[in-house]
């Protein structure tokens, strides 16, 4: 037999949801006052803004800010994005940083730049749809100084037998390397597998160091397990044309308020902690009132009148239920008596 939801039911249920809402928003606001104002939810942050620094356009500045309207007033709300190394930042852009005194600031871009850059360069090397072929004697395949844990060359060739041929060298030091040979189609796959021992950036070469048909062997993958991310490439990843391939780039960002007339410095991604997408004009006196003592006990104290009521109505609602239960037993005892007579 299916039991009836009554509406009293229904109230308590939404009633005790209410009440924890309340509670969860009161703990919500006692942590945002702890970290000052700030609250982190599913990678954004909302924060109230406390100075004017970005409230008007510094005389100074007004051609490259032509167009860019967007000034935050103080006491709004901004939403940001939380950012990491892959995050595309760019000219313009608002953000939150770390600024050089260790105080969570928010400025805006003005002007980046490539800090650091991980380079792939080919030498007399010809490419044959997605592979590299060293063709000739003085072909070679070089990198940069990277930090790198791992490089993999695999090559390709119809002979089962690897021709050891190539001169594989860290920072001009031959490595050792491990080999693996697997068929791939009608031919044979020679994956060669280097370890380095410690993260010092450093330059990758591959040369010959002695002479062989050059071309029967071609790499269809080179791949180093970088700092900076992964890098895996064959032929197709050059640009037409070109002999070097650039990957991993990490740049640095000058920010400068919009009021302010000298910028804040440059700083790396590791100093930005998010990315300006929303503003809530004036929000921060809500913000501010409601993150207070005042305006958390507020909240408690509405938190436990509704579950004061809550058991108010209950205990009402079961007396009432009482008292006619028993003016009913007592309505029938009199039937009965009559009955009797």
């Amino acid at each position: 037999m299916e039991k009836k939801i009554t509406k009293g039911k229904i109230l308590d249920i939404i009633s005790w949801v209410l009440v924890l809402a309340i509670f969860a928003t009161s703990l919500t606001l006692l942590i945002t006052r702890k970290s000052k104002g700030t609250i982190a939810i599913f990678g954004n942050r909302y924060d109230v803004v406390l100075s004017g620094s970005m409230s008007y356009k510094n005389e100074e500045h007004l051609d490259f800010l032509n167009g860019h309207d967007d000034q935050i007033q103080k006491m709004d709300v901004v939403r940001s994005q939380v950012v990491d190394k892959n995050s595309d930042l760019n000219v313009y852009d608002i953000v939150l940083f770390r600024d050089t005194y260790g105080r969570t600031n928010m400025h805006r871009i003005v002007d980046k730049r490539a800090q650091s850059q991980d380079e792939i360069n080919l030498q007399e090397a010809t490419i044959s749809e997605d592979r590299i072929v060293l063709a000739n004697h003085n072909s070679a395949i070089y990198t940069n100084a990277i930090s790198f844990t791992t490089v993999e060359v695999t090559f390709v060739s119809k002979s089962e037998t690897f021709s050891d041929g190539y001169y594989f060298s860290f920072a001009g030091l031959a490595q050792e390397y491990d080999l693996k040979t697997n068929p791939h189609g009608d031919m044979y796959e020679h994956k060669i597998t280097i370890t380095k021992k410690s993260t010092a950036p450093v330059k990758f070469v591959i040369v010959h160091n002695k002479a062989f048909e050059y071309a029967s062997e071609q790499i269809i993958n080179f791949k180093m397990n970088a700092y900076n991310g992964e890098i895996s490439i064959n032929g197709k990843s050059f640009p037409e044309g070109s002999e070097q391939l650039v990957t991993n780039v990490i740049y640095e960002y000058m920010i400068r308020g919009d009021a302010a007339k000298t910028e804040d410095g440059w700083f790396n991604y590791e100093s930005i902690y998010s990315k300006v997408n929303k503003i809530i004009p004036k929000a921060g006196y809500f913000v501010s009132y409601i993150t207070s003592i005042p305006g958390i006990i507020m909240l408690i104290g509405l938190g436990l009148i509704i579950i004061g009521v809550d058991f108010g109505v209950d205990y009402f609602s079961k007396r009432e239920k009482k008292k006619q239960l028993t003016d009913n037993t007592i309505e029938i005892r009199q039937e009965n008596n009559d009955e009797e007579k």
